[in-house]
């Protein structure tokens, strides 16, 4: 068992070095110890930024891996802005956040609060993370994206723009029904800041924001906006637990039932 998770762990890595110039913080999110002693399976759970920036050759290597399930949580507006060039073949189950068409990233929500210093840019990333899994349009997407992982028949990759907030909030929660332990949960989450990609995107950020809201910013403050703090994932559950009582039962609320979870744990964990 342990020479088939080493086996898979090594693919994995392959794919994730493979497009790390074409597709920001991708990564496998799996390998993780539960609170029993398992493992979640490799090579089964991925997330990432957008997929606007992939070559023939990057798109060509999703396709070798049997992807069963993507999942987009970005709204309409940023679709718009940067569409995603894969997946284009049928057979894949892709799911998209309906409804909020005026709405916007939260790199972009933030620049128009005018609040750019360090700890006001915390302040509204924790208010962001407390509101999110209570949004109307994402609270019931995590629980149908829960749903058909626990369901697919092949491989899940689940992105945003940067995939570290929105996505970072879904990985946290399937990461808990998974019963992941405490602090491989956080220390995923974390990742993000060696995240592959998100140097790059730097310049990309200024000149963007300076187009679209002529707005001025530094690149100290696109890195913080690009960046993920302990206390954003802290907030959210934090917040969650406070409403629901514990994540479990926010779950179940949102529709994420035993069977679900049972099969969840079933299919991942090894």
């Amino acid at each position: 068992m342990r020479m088939e998770r080493q086996q898979d762990q090594n693919a994995s890595a392959d794919i994730v070095t493979a497009l790390a110039d074409e597709v920001v913080n991708l990564r496998d999110f799996g390998g993780l110890p539960t609170v029993a002693g398992q493992y979640v399976k490799t090579g089964m759970l991925y997330r990432s930024g957008h997929l606007a920036t992939l070559s023939d050759s990057g798109c060509a290597l999703l396709d070798a891996q049997g992807f069963a399930i993507v999942a987009d949580l970005r709204f309409a507006k940023e679709r718009e802005e940067a569409p995603s060039l894969w997946p284009t073949q049928a057979g894949i189950d892709i799911l998209r956040v309906e409804g909020g068409e005026q709405s916007e990233g939260p790199h972009v929500a933030v620049l128009k609060s005018g609040a750019l210093a360090p700890d006001d840019i915390d302040h509204f990333y924790r208010n962001f993370y407390r509101t999110i899994p209570f949004d109307p349009h994402f609270r019931p997407m995590f629980a149908a994206i829960i749903a058909r992982i626990a369901d697919a028949s092949g491989p899940a990759l689940i992105h945003c723009s940067v995939g570290k907030d929105r996505t970072g909030i879904l990985v946290a929660l399937i990461h808990h029904l998974l019963d992941v332990t405490p602090e491989a949960i956080r220390a995923n989450y974390m990742k993000t800041r060696e995240a592959p990609g998100l140097e790059k995107m730097v310049p990309e950020i200024i000149d963007r924001l300076r187009d679209r809201l002529r707005q001025d910013i530094t690149p100290a403050t696109a890195r913080k906006m690009l960046g993920v703090e302990e206390s954003y994932l802290d907030a959210a559950f934090d917040e969650i637990v406070q409403r629901c009582g514990s994540i479990a039962e926010y779950l179940a609320q949102s529709g994420v039932d035993d069977a679900v979870r049972d099969s969840l744990r079933a299919r991942l964990l090894s």
